[in-house]
């Protein structure tokens, strides 16, 4: 294991843990600390004490410290990596408990940015990094979605958040989501406190400023105490600004915050005092895992190794038994991070020609006798069923009973698309036992009753997770579910004829890199498919399209749009 000069710094006493725990699992671990320095023109060097060769390789580093240099810190992790794989590491892992660079996870329409977290993702790669590990933060999904030059593995933190949110919470508490992204997370934290939650709708001006407002601030009103919980402070500008609203909305709450990653730039750390010292904000609560401890009024921090220790050690090994063979002995811990250019990216899993699934509401329904057989004889595969509630926000849907009209008629496989707010009312309908799929919107599951869901699935039927073209997968409830297809709406769904949606590319990218890792085995695109959209869609990852209205126009089979289509996959 090795530390990287700044690793040691933030977190000094880390290291020896984390080998005391790993030493209780393998027995043979060698510590090298401060693994990297500089020469005398200030370029990095990196010098290794002993021979990797065969061995298991965790490196630690911290780039987030106060007044450190992410990219400084991010290269002296890459160099890290770099040296013990070109000396014959049988494999690096690289912790870092605040992933630098992980805020820039997303395009904004207004933007023309780059992907850091993406770039982050491939220089590790390219270093000889496998799998980088990190604390769990508000933005997973999107975090998992930007890498594929190595693999990401987040520690769960619900111990840590726990114990910061506890001295706060009691009668008259509620827990304020500071942005959109959160608001699941906190909203799940209010339900196992059982207290309510208020959302808040955020609006970015600029690096440091933000405009926002109270989606529903109804709960206020008998509220004494507000906790703002968010997974990142820096600018403090989201902070300031949600705690401004709360207090224009209800004068006497008194507000604290609770957040699980505090890395203050010099402006945030003069507002978090200006807040803190004028009784805006009573108090802040953070865990250090971004290694800033900045001394402030009425704040206190929480070591964040001790929640994460022994997960992060599980998963080092396991991770490790999975892309290597077990090593003569365990190097552990490099304050620089790995990443590789000697260990192979995966290989995308080849596309071979998509399967074709056609949408029954754009067809016939008085002659789906006639029409089922001539998709058949197109090249049409699956047939596709849309049931909808008109409270879902879909226009129209098909009755349930569709399903046994089609069974009469075809014998293809009939994936059903539950359009539901709770989708699992209809799960238990006797009909759908005759599906061979049903998926259902993710955003439609609940968590808190997911034992409840899956008693509803019918036995035998393959479940599905349906996300928006810009929503990101949820790979945790994928597992969970033990999800195999992920369907991403190409166009806004509930009606025929809409425009194609830019975005899900993006989403059928993610869903294709959580095929190549095996955890999926069928991505598909539904909507707005046409011989000049789906060879983007299959190119992006799609093995699997739903064609509409732009096949069936006037819910008639056209035979030479689909061919036209076949021949577009030809051309790819």
């Amino acid at each position: 294991m090795a530390t990287c000069s700044s690793f040691e710094s933030a977190f000094p006493e880390a290291a020896e843990l984390i080998v005391e725990r790993l030493r209780g699992s393998v027995g043979n671990v060698r510590l090298q600390r401060s693994i990297d320095g500089v020469f005398p023109d200030g370029e990095l060097c990196v010098d290794l004490a002993d021979d990797p060769t065969g061995c298991h390789v965790l490196l630690l580093q911290c780039a987030t410290n106060f007044g450190a240099d992410p990219s400084r810190e991010m290269m002296a992790l890459l160099a890290a990596a770099r040296s013990y794989r070109d000396h014959g590491a049988a494999y690096v892992a690289a912790f870092l408990p605040h992933l630098a660079y992980s805020r820039q996870d997303r395009h904004v329409p207004t933007q023309r940015r780059p992907l850091m977290a993406a770039l982050v993702s491939d220089l590790a790669g390219a270093a000889g990094i496998e799998d980088v590990i990190t604390l769990r933060s508000g933005n997973a999904a999107l975090l998992d979605a930007s890498f594929a030059g190595a693999r990401l593995t987040f520690l769960p933190v619900d111990g840590l958040v726990d114990d910061l949110l506890r001295p706060l919470v009691g009668d008259g508490a509620i827990l304020v989501a500071p942005d959109a992204g959160i608001e699941p997370a906190v909203s799940a934290l209010a339900r196992a406190h059982g207290v309510p939650v208020v959302a808040a709708v955020k609006k970015r001006l600029g690096p440091e400023h933000v405009s926002l407002a109270l989606s529903d601030s109804t709960a206020l009103d008998t509220a004494r105490t507000a906790i703002i919980v968010d997974d990142l402070i820096t600018s403090a500008g989201t902070l300031m600004a949600t705690a401004q609203a709360v207090h224009e909305r209800c004068e006497n709450v008194a507000v604290h915050a609770v957040s699980t990653h505090l890395r203050p730039t010099v402006f945030g750390s003069k507002r978090l005092q200006k807040l803190l010292s004028g009784g805006d904000l009573r108090s802040l609560r953070a865990s250090d895992a971004a290694g800033s401890k900045p001394e402030l009024d009425n704040l206190a921090v929480l070591p964040a190794l001790p929640y994460v220790l022994a997960d992060l050690v599980d998963a080092f090994l396991r991770l490790g038994r999975r892309n290597a063979p077990s090593p003569p002995a365990v190097a552990a811990g490099a304050t620089t991070a790995t990443v590789s250019l000697l260990v192979p990216r995966p290989t995308p899993v080849p596309v071979p020609r998509p399967t074709l699934s056609a949408s029954v509401i754009c067809m016939n329904l008085a002659d789906l006798r006639a029409q089922v057989p001539q998709l058949e004889d197109a090249g049409v595969l699956r047939l596709h069923v849309d049931i909808a509630d008109p409270g879902f926000g879909g226009e129209f849907g098909l009755p349930v009973q569709i399903i046994s009209d089609l069974r009469s008629v075809s014998a293809l496989p009939l994936d059903v698309h539950i359009m539901y707010a709770k989708p699992e009312r209809l799960l238990r309908h006797p009909v759908l036992r005759m599906a061979d799929q049903i998926s259902v919107h993710q955003r439609s599951v609940d968590r808190g009753r997911l034992a409840e869901f899956q008693r509803a699935l019918p036995d035998g039927v393959s479940l599905g997770l349906v996300i928006n073209a810009d929503e990101p997968i949820d790979q945790e409830l994928v597992e969970l579910l033990g999800v195999k297809t992920v369907t991403v709406m190409s166009v806004v769904p509930g009606g025929a004829g809409r425009p194609f949606q830019e975005a899900a590319l993006d989403g059928i990218a993610h869903a294709r890199r959580l095929r190549d890792r095996g955890i999926l085995s069928a991505v598909e695109a539904d909507g707005a498919v046409d011989q000049d959209t789906a060879p983007r869609l299959v190119s992006a990852g799609a093995d699997r399209l739903v064609i509409g209205s732009r096949m069936l126009p006037g819910r008639e089979v056209s035979l030479p749009r689909i061919r036209a289509l076949h021949d577009s996959f030809d051309k790819r």
